[in-house]
């Protein structure tokens, strides 16, 4: 079973005009639930870093920039 995400970036509009990152992990995990992830965020945008674990790994996404759109 294959789960995934998305993660939208809310600019000073206060919309998200689309996504700015997404992930797939094995399993379903939910990394984010888990606790199992890290936002590194400044005023140019921000990085996401999605761990999963050894028996539910990330497949796809593991680090993303994300761009607030400013």
């Amino acid at each position: 079973m294959i789960g995934n995400g998305e993660a939208y970036a809310v600019g000073r509009t206060g919309l998200a005009w689309g996504e700015a990152g997404s992930w797939t992990v094995d399993d379903g995990y939910w990394p984010v639930a888990g606790g199992t992830y890290e936002l590194d965020w400044d005023r140019d945008g921000g990085l996401l870093l999605i761990s999963g674990t050894s028996t539910d790994p990330v497949l796809r996404g593991a680090m993303t920039d994300i761009d607030c759109g400013w």
